[in-house]
């Protein structure tokens, strides 16, 4: 059994739609850092401001940025938080493995910890992601943006620069997450300064260097490549009345577990590109009873003979039972006609009870589909999941006929409703 994280519950507060900055301080890291750092020419980056994942943070600025409705805040990091930091300097002649920087920012024990290191006095685009790969992916490889141009000189060229990798899964347990612009400037060490204005698509930094009594700081925002959803079960109340559901096991899978071909994402555009000629193949699921991101909600969490969940009736604890989450390649990436976005199911296993605690069908299962490509909402309107949604994903456990209680052969249906967490 897969141990179970005590932060679940925290995690299934994200919002509809929120959006990473990160706010990162270019200093030395002590006195006597400074004095190797000033000798050997280069600075160390480290990150001083990263978001959270909790809307209860309210205290935190905003930054601005152009180009985009979303909005940037820079919210307080988990510990755990991992982003992988390139570097590149903007002009080809500085573009050498001296003066390039990759390395990564990482939040463990409350505190920043870097091993990006500068070349103090060289201009810089700085470009990231949160991730060591993309989900299910290989072969991935930083394009650091050096090309040729008509007299074949070696110049930098934003549009070259690029994450490439091969295959994507469709789910994933990370939040992967890609910076959208990055801007920088010199302040003054303990006086008040304001973050400069974020353009998407733009990621120069400008020169870096140190002053007396000064630091180099540079911000970066980041965005959402996958949609999440969250996922809840509750009993129907009427068939609660005689029965209880309880459940042993819920999951779900998918036939299109990884998009196979060469993908990208540019950071000139801001943009996954997805090679969408190989299509989806391969099974997978997500294990929302024992995963890795399975909420304890056993009747008894502390005896290892309790493996299941009583659900409840919406009324009794005033909203359905989470069992966990996942994030999940969204359908609007794919603009081919010609490919399918994968078929996912719900599967439930469960024991029908009798209400005074006596059994009355034991290892039954219920399977459903479970699209992801478009979302039902209580309403009955229809949305199409896009990267930084998050899904409320709401499942009804209901016997077919209410009022033909013949159970030996009454199937369960499921009533799923997606609401979307603003």
């Amino acid at each position: 059994m897969t141990a179970r994280r005590d932060n679940n519950k925290r995690n299934s507060l994200l919002r509809h739609t929120f959006v990473l900055a990160v706010c990162s301080l270019l200093a030395l890291a002590s006195c006597r850092k400074d004095r190797f750092d000033d000798m050997s020419g280069r600075v160390t980056l480290y990150p001083a401001i990263a978001s959270a994942d909790e809307t209860v943070i309210t205290t935190r600025a905003t930054f601005p940025v152009e180009n985009t409705t979303n909005t940037y805040t820079d919210d307080a990091p988990a510990n755990g938080t991992s982003i992988r930091v390139y570097a590149v300097p903007t002009y080809a002649a500085d573009n050498t493995s001296e003066k390039k920087a990759a390395g990564s920012f990482r939040y463990s024990n409350d505190s920043w910890h870097s091993s990006v290191n500068a070349k103090s006095e060289v201009y810089y685009h700085l470009y990231a992601f949160n991730s060591n790969n993309m989900p299910g992916a290989s072969d991935l490889a930083f394009n650091w943006g050096v090309t040729k141009d008509q007299s074949n000189n070696d110049v930098f060229d934003l549009n070259t620069v690029a994450l490439n990798f091969r295959n994507l899964n469709l789910f994933a347990y990370i939040d992967p997450m890609v910076s959208v612009a990055a801007a920088g400037k010199l302040v003054t060490d303990g006086q008040p300064y304001t973050a400069p204005t974020l353009t998407t698509g733009s990621y120069d930094i400008g020169q870096v260097k140190t002053e007396d009594g000064k630091s180099y700081k540079v911000w970066m925002a980041m965005d959402h490549l996958y949609a999440k959803a969250t996922v809840s079960l509750c009993i129907d109340p009427t068939y609660h009345e005689i029965r209880e559901i309880r459940v042993k096991n819920v999951k779900i899978t998918t036939t299109g577990a990884v998009l196979e071909g060469n993908h990208s994402y540019k950071f000139s555009e801001a943009k996954l590109v997805l090679d969408q000629t190989q299509g989806f193949t391969g099974t997978d699921y997500v294990d929302l009873m024992y995963g890795q991101s399975a909420v304890e909600n056993r009747d008894f969490p502390t005896n290892p003979d309790c493996d299941y969940s009583t659900l409840k009736e919406p009324e009794q604890n005033g909203d359905y039972t989470e069992f966990g989450w996942f994030y999940f390649l969204p359908n609007s990436y794919i603009t081919d006609p010609q490919l399918d976005y994968p078929s996912v199911k719900i599967h439930i296993d469960y024991d029908v009870y009798y209400r005074d605690g006596q059994p009355r069908r034991l290892n039954q299962e219920v399977t459903d589909y479970f699209p992801l490509d478009k979302i039902i909402r209580k309403d009955g309107a229809e949305i199409k999941p896009k990267a930084g949604d998050h899904f409320l994903i709401k499942v009804l456990i209901k016997p077919t006929y209410l009022y033909q209680m013949h159970d030996d052969d009454e199937p369960l249906e499921l009533d799923i409703t997606g609401l979307t967490n603003n």
